[in-house]
């Protein structure tokens, strides 16, 4: 049963046990009414989302709006997340007829794909037109996905030079914005749009662990714990390396992460370990890809 946002004391090491949580700001209320209408005029849509969560960085409401137009996949941040798991996520969404492409739009690496994968999409609308003698119109293009994806970081490279503001926190983009691409495309930017409800914690988490959600919704211990436990259990020497501990008890999240705040010196008047601090450091750390590349999610 859904519940309204916790009331989180960001000091706790305690996961979130919550079934469900429930959030959905004013302005993305409004991002959603201006998708709905902008994109019926809208000749492809680039989905953005996360190499590291290919499904679940995708959003269901953004599913419903794209309905049968079409899209282009484009999974970011692909040099974070397991280089074998992006090859079969790959083969997984072309083997069903929908064309991915796993790039980094921070280094620009696979975005010379992108303008083929286009063209090969708009082709027969185009060809139907000239066979009648009429000239193309400009390929109107249309960037979405959930909050720190990376959107705004993308179409900045595919226009040669920063147009839009970036950062690295979600929910900077408020607006839409168009952006013209070598004379032959215009392109929309468009707010991160995150789900009103998510039912599945774990799912919740995750997207949190990668920046979706804003940190203090959940709050960095509550997402550091799980995280911890989750790579003691995939990589323990990766974060046992990094960290200089020893992992002795690697399905108690809370002690890795007194370990860590001890071993860095992080800690509280009276020798407390401050678990915010290396809690944030954390997550940072996993978001830099200081503790591996790793695809939170298999592919099938």
């Amino acid at each position: 049963m859904p519940i309204e946002r916790p009331r989180l004391d960001e000091n706790s090491d305690e996961p979130v046990k919550s079934a469900s949580v429930s959030w959905f700001p004013p302005h993305m209320y409004r991002a959603h009414k201006r998708l709905a209408h902008e994109i019926k005029h809208i000749d492809v849509v680039l989905e953005m989302r996360d190499a590291r969560l290919p499904e679940a960085s995708g959003n269901p409401e953004l599913e419903r709006l794209i309905d049968n137009r079409r899209r282009l996949l484009l999974f970011n941040k692909a040099a974070l997340a397991d280089p074998a798991q992006n090859r079969r996520w790959q083969d997984h969404y072309r083997a069903q007829g929908r064309p991915a492409l796993f790039l980094d739009a921070q280094s620009g690496k696979g975005l010379n794909l992108i303008y083929p994968l286009i063209r090969e999409l708009v082709a027969p609308t185009q060809e139907t037109l000239i066979k009648r003698g009429i000239r193309p119109p400009m390929q109107r293009l249309m960037v979405i996905g959930m909050p720190n994806i990376g959107k705004s970081t993308l179409i900045n490279r595919m226009a040669g030079g920063k147009k839009l503001k970036t950062a690295p926190e979600p929910g900077v983009t408020k607006g839409v914005s168009w952006v013209q691409l070598k004379g032959k495309f215009l392109l929309m930017d468009t707010p991160g749009v995150m789900l009103p409800k998510l039912e599945d914690m774990d799912t919740a988490l995750r997207l949190g662990w990668i920046g979706t959600i804003r940190d203090k919704i959940i709050g960095p211990p509550r997402l550091a714990v799980p995280l911890l436990q989750t790579l003691a259990g995939t990589q323990p020497e990766q974060l046992a390396g990094h960290y200089g501990i020893a992992i002795t008890t690697p399905d108690d999240g809370s002690a890795l992460l007194e370990a860590i705040a001890a071993r860095r010196g992080m800690l509280l008047r009276g020798g407390t370990a401050d678990l915010f601090r290396a809690a944030e450091l954390v997550l940072a750390d996993f978001r830099a890809g200081l503790l591996g590349r790793i695809t939170l999610q298999p592919a099938p």
